[in-house]
C-alpha cells in the first residue's frame, strides 16, 4: 500500500488534478482500490479533493495545481461556468449586485469562488472573491466597489480601512497574549532520518528573531507560496504540538500595524489551501484587528508576535 501512495503522488504530480480511474490505470488495479488509495492521502492532506465532479466522483491533485483547476469547468453547469466566466475577469463581485441565478451559481462553484464579507460604514456587504485573485486585487477591487479612490497601501494602514471578514463560525475565543497554538519543542534524536522536507532559511531584514524562532520551536517547510523579500512571506509548514507535528499554512509580514484586513485575507488564503493559519509579524495588531480576531477568526488564525 505504501509503494501504490508513492506512486499515486508521483502520478498526481506530473497529471493532477485527476480521477480515480486515472490512477487505476497506473496502479494495475480497479477503480475502487485507487479510490480507496486516494481518500488514504486526503486523509492525511498530502491530497486535496474538488468539489466538481465527473460520473459522481470528484477529482483530487496536490497543493500548487490550484490553477489547474481552471481545466475542469467543462464538468460545471451552464450558469455556473457564467458565473465562472464572470468572477475569473472581475475577481471580486458583489453577492447582491450578481442577480439570483449568479448568486445561486457562485455557492455551487466551492472551489472557484470564496465568499467574504466586507465591512463599511454603510453596514456589511458580501462579496465573492476568484480563488486565484491576489490580496493587491482583492484590495483595489474592494475599495473600487465601494466607490473609494485609495492608494494600496494606505488601504492597509488607514484607520478607516474596509474590512474584510470571511463567513464563518464562531470559535473559542483566543487568548492574544497566550495564542491557542502551543508549540513545543522538538526532542531531537541524535539520528534523524531523512526526509523530503527542509527546514526554511529566509534571507530578510528582521532574520535574526525570525530565524532563531523557527529554529528553536523546529518549523519546518513544505511548499512556499510566495516571497517578497523583507516584507511578507506565506508557505505551507509542518510545525511541532502537544499532539505531533501539525501542518499549517503560515503568514509572516514585517509591518508596525497589523490591520483586519491582514487578518481576513491571509484566513483567505488559508481556506483554499483548506489549512489553519498561523499569523506571524514583528508588528502589533491595532484595535481593531484584535476584536476581528477575537469576535471572527477565533480557532482560525492563531497570532504570534516575533
Amino acid at each position: 500500500m505504501q509503494d501504490q501512495r508513492e506512486r499515486a503522488l508521483q502520478f498526481l504530480k506530473q497529471h493532477g488534478p485527476i480521477l480515480p480511474v486515472h490512477l487505476s490505470r497506473i496502479l494495475g488495479t480497479n477503480v475502487l482500490m485507487a479510490g480507496a488509495v486516494l481518500s488514504e492521502l486526503v486523509a492525511t492532506k498530502a491530497v486535496r479533493i474538488t468539489s466538481i465532479k465527473r460520473g459522481g466522483s470528484p477529482f483530487y491533485y496536490i497543493g500548487g495545481q490550484e490553477d489547474r483547476l481552471q481545466g475542469l469547468i467543462e464538468n460545471l453547469q451552464e450558469k455556473e461556468r457564467d458565473a465562472y466566466q464572470l468572477l475569473s475577469k472581475n475577481k471580486v463581485v458583489k453577492d447582491r449586485d450578481a442577480g439570483p441565478v449568479m448568486r445561486v451559481a457562485f455557492r455551487a462553484i466551492k472551489d472557484y469562488a470564496i465568499p467574504i464579507t466586507v465591512t463599511s460604514e454603510q453596514g456589511e456587504e458580501l462579496f465573492w472573491r476568484w480563488y486565484l485573485s491576489s490580496e493587491e486585487e482583492v484590495k483595489i477591487k474592494v475599495n473600487s466597489l465601494f466607490n473609494k479612490h485609495v492608494e494600496p497601501e494606505k488601504i492597509i494602514e488607514s484607520e478607516k480601512e474596509i474590512i474584510v471578514e470571511e463567513k464563518q463560525s464562531v470559535l473559542e475565543k483566543p487568548n492574544i497574549e497566550k495564542p491557542e497554538l502551543e508549540i513545543e519543542k522538538p526532542v531531537k534524536s541524535k539520528k534523524e532520518p531523512e526526509t523530503e522536507e527542509k527546514k526554511i532559511k529566509i534571507g530578510l531584514s528582521f532574520d535574526a528573531k525570525l530565524k532563531t524562532y523557527f529554529d528553536k520551536h523546529d518549523f519546518v517547510i513544505v511548499h512556499e507560496d510566495q516571497n517578497k523579500k523583507n516584507k511578507e512571506y506565506s508557505f505551507v509548514a509542518k510545525i511541532p504540538s502537544q499532539i505531533g507535528k501539525l501542518d499549517f499554512y503560515v503568514k509572516i509580514k514585517n509591518k508596525k500595524n497589523i490591520t483586519p484586513v491582514d487578518l481576513s485575507l491571509a484566513h483567505s488564503e488559508g481556506q483554499v489551501k483548506k489549512l489553519p493559519v498561523l499569523f506571524m509579524t514583528n508588528g502589533i495588531l491595532n484595535k481593531k484587528a484584535k476584536e476581528h480576531l477575537e469576535k471572527n477568526l477565533s480557532g482560525q488564525v492563531f497570532f504570534r508576535t516575533l
